[in-house]
C-alpha cells in the first residue's frame, strides 16, 4: 500500500504514474472500467493553497485545479514538485545516453514548463524530418521548415541542459566532499553534438547548417544523427 500513495502523489504532480505508461494499469483488476477514477490532493503553502483533482475513464483523462480544467498536462507540472527514486533508477548511470537525457528533461521540466514544451515540439519536428528522409524526398523547401522548427527548439534545450548540468554539479559536489573529502574530484558534462566553438556561432545555426550538409547521409540512414536527442 505505501508505494500507491507515492504513487497518488505523483499522479497529483505531473499526471502520470512512475510505474507505468498505462493508466488503465492502475485500476483494480475487479474495478469497472466504466467508472470514473479520481485522486484529489490539497497543497498547503504559506499563503495560499491549491486543490489539485486528476481523473480518468477509460482512456480520456482530466486534470482540475482549483476547479479550473486543464487542457494540457503541462500546465500541472511545477505545481507540486516531485523526485522519483526506485532501484530501476540505477540505469541512469549504467544504461543508455537517452535514460540521463530524459532525467534531465523531466527535471527542467518541473522547474519551467517552457523546456517541457520546447521537447514536446521539438520531438514533433524532429519526427516529421525523419518521416521525410524515410520517404527519399528531395524537397529541399520542406527540409528547411522543419529544420528550422528543430534548431530553435534544439538550442533552448541544449542550453537549459548545460545550465542544469553546471548547477547540479556545484551542489554534488559539496555532497562528494561531505563523503570524500578533498582526495576525489566530481566533474559533470554535457556532450554535445555542437562543439564548444560551434555554439560560440549560435547553436542554433551550428545545427542548422549541419543537418543541410549531412541530409544525403541522414537519408541512408533513415534518421537524424545529431541534435540534443543524441547527446
Amino acid at each position: 500500500g505505501k508505494t500507491s500513495v507515492l504513487e497518488c502523489l505523483h499522479y497529483l504532480s505531473v499526471g502520470r504514474s512512475f510505474r507505468t505508461v498505462r493508466d488503465q494499469e492502475c485500476l483494480a483488476f475487479d474495478g469497472d472500467a466504466d467508472q470514473v477514477t479520481g485522486i484529489t490532493g490539497r497543497i498547503s503553502q504559506s499563503d495560499h493553497e491549491q486543490k489539485i483533482r486528476v481523473a480518468f475513464q477509460k482512456s480520456r483523462k482530466r486534470v482540475w485545479i482549483n476547479d479550473s480544467m486543464l487542457t494540457s498536462l503541462t500546465e500541472l507540472w511545477g505545481h507540486l514538485t516531485t523526485v522519483v527514486f526506485q532501484p530501476a533508477d540505477l540505469q541512469i548511470l549504467r544504461g543508455p545516453p537517452a535514460n540521463r537525457r530524459d532525467l534531465l528533461d523531466r527535471l527542467a521540466g518541473q522547474l519551467d514548463t517552457q523546456h517541457l514544451r520546447a521537447v514536446l515540439f521539438s520531438q514533433k519536428a524532429l519526427q516529421n524530418r525523419n518521416a521525410l528522409l524515410r520517404s527519399r524526398s528531395q524537397d529541399g523547401g520542406l527540409y528547411s521548415a522543419y529544420e528550422t522548427q528543430m534548431a530553435q527548439f534544439a538550442e533552448e534545450i541544449i542550453i537549459t541542459r548545460q545550465r542544469l548540468i553546471e548547477d547540479l554539479e556545484a551542489k554534488l559536489r559539496v555532497s562528494m566532499e561531505q563523503f570524500c573529502g578533498d582526495s576525489v574530484e566530481l566533474v559533470m558534462r554535457y556532450q554535445s553534438s555542437v562543439s564548444a566553438k560551434e555554439a560560440e556561432a549560435g547553436t542554433a545555426k551550428a545545427l542548422g547548417t549541419g543537418w543541410k550538409e549531412n541530409r544525403q547521409r541522414d537519408m541512408e540512414r533513415g534518421q537524424t544523427q545529431e541534435g540534443p536527442h543524441r547527446d
